[in-house]
Protein backbone atom coordinates (compact mmCIF):
# COMPACT_ATOMS: atom_id res chain seq x y z
CA UNK A 1 0.00 0.00 0.00
CA UNK A 2 1.22 3.38 -0.46
CA UNK A 3 -0.57 6.81 -0.75
CA UNK A 4 -1.07 9.58 -3.67
CA UNK A 5 1.30 12.36 -2.99
CA UNK A 6 -1.49 14.66 -4.82
CA UNK A 7 -4.28 13.94 -2.55
CA UNK A 8 -3.73 11.54 0.27
CA UNK A 9 -5.34 8.62 -0.67
CA UNK A 10 -4.64 5.27 -0.17
CA UNK A 11 -3.80 3.09 -3.01
CA UNK A 12 -2.49 -0.21 -4.58
CA UNK A 13 1.15 -0.21 -5.26
CA UNK A 14 0.67 -1.38 -9.01
CA UNK A 15 -1.97 1.92 -9.62
CA UNK A 16 -0.57 4.16 -12.22
CA UNK A 17 -3.14 7.15 -11.78
CA UNK A 18 -4.23 7.86 -8.25
CA UNK A 19 -8.73 6.39 -8.38
CA UNK A 20 -9.41 9.57 -6.20
CA UNK A 21 -7.92 12.51 -8.13
CA UNK A 22 -6.13 10.71 -11.34
CA UNK A 23 -2.60 11.83 -10.75
CA UNK A 24 -0.51 10.47 -12.70
CA UNK A 25 1.84 8.11 -10.05
CA UNK A 26 4.30 6.80 -13.14
CA UNK A 27 5.16 10.86 -13.30
CA UNK A 28 5.67 11.51 -9.80
CA UNK A 29 7.63 8.03 -8.84
CA UNK A 30 9.78 9.51 -11.66
CA UNK A 31 10.41 12.79 -10.25
CA UNK A 32 10.80 11.60 -7.15
CA UNK A 33 13.87 9.17 -8.11
CA UNK A 34 15.27 12.19 -9.97
CA UNK A 35 15.31 14.77 -7.24
CA UNK A 36 16.71 11.55 -4.93
CA UNK A 37 19.13 11.29 -7.46
CA UNK A 38 19.88 15.43 -8.24
CA UNK A 39 19.72 15.23 -3.59
CA UNK A 40 22.82 12.74 -4.37
CA UNK A 41 24.98 14.50 -6.80
CA UNK A 42 24.44 17.57 -4.67
CA UNK A 43 26.10 15.68 -1.47
CA UNK A 44 29.16 14.61 -3.87
CA UNK A 45 29.94 17.99 -5.30
CA UNK A 46 29.75 19.76 -1.70
CA UNK A 47 31.84 16.98 -0.76
CA UNK A 48 34.31 17.10 -3.22
CA UNK A 49 34.00 21.14 -3.00
CA UNK A 50 34.88 21.07 0.49
CA UNK A 51 38.17 19.04 -0.05
CA UNK A 52 38.90 21.38 -2.91
CA UNK A 53 38.46 23.95 -0.62
CA UNK A 54 40.81 22.55 2.02
CA UNK A 55 43.38 21.91 -0.55
CA UNK A 56 43.02 25.48 -1.57
CA UNK A 57 43.17 26.68 1.65
CA UNK A 58 46.48 24.70 3.03
CA UNK A 59 48.68 25.89 -0.30
CA UNK A 60 47.58 29.24 0.80
CA UNK A 61 48.86 28.56 3.78
CA UNK A 62 52.05 27.35 3.02
CA UNK A 63 52.37 30.59 0.79
CA UNK A 64 51.76 32.83 3.62
CA UNK A 65 54.05 31.23 6.31
CA UNK A 66 56.96 31.74 3.21
CA UNK A 67 55.79 35.10 3.05
CA UNK A 68 55.87 36.27 6.89
CA UNK A 69 59.44 33.99 7.18
CA UNK A 70 60.72 35.83 4.70
CA UNK A 71 59.14 39.34 5.87
CA UNK A 72 60.58 38.05 9.48
CA UNK A 73 64.67 37.60 7.79
CA UNK A 74 64.18 41.12 6.42
CA UNK A 75 63.11 42.77 9.70
CA UNK A 76 65.75 40.75 11.92
CA UNK A 77 68.27 41.47 9.17
CA UNK A 78 67.59 45.33 9.48
CA UNK A 79 67.37 45.16 13.28
CA UNK A 80 71.23 43.38 13.26
CA UNK A 81 72.22 45.97 11.25
CA UNK A 82 71.01 48.87 13.10
CA UNK A 83 72.72 46.87 15.99
CA UNK A 84 75.84 46.78 14.52
CA UNK A 85 76.24 43.07 14.14
CA UNK A 86 75.23 42.75 10.19
CA UNK A 87 77.41 39.99 9.91
CA UNK A 88 76.27 37.33 12.87
CA UNK A 89 73.51 35.66 12.57
CA UNK A 90 70.55 35.85 15.35
CA UNK A 91 71.97 32.84 17.63
CA UNK A 92 75.06 34.90 18.23
CA UNK A 93 73.38 37.75 18.93
CA UNK A 94 71.20 36.09 21.27
CA UNK A 95 74.02 34.62 23.03
CA UNK A 96 76.09 37.84 23.01
CA UNK A 97 73.07 39.28 24.55
CA UNK A 98 73.21 36.79 27.46
CA UNK A 99 76.21 37.30 27.91
CA UNK A 100 75.95 41.01 28.66
CA UNK A 101 72.96 40.67 31.00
Amino acid sequence: MMFCKACGESIMDDCKFCPQCGENLQVVASLQKKNETIDKVKGVVETVASEVGSEIAKENLAKVEKVVKKKAKKITHKALVKLGVEKKNLADVVDDFKKRR
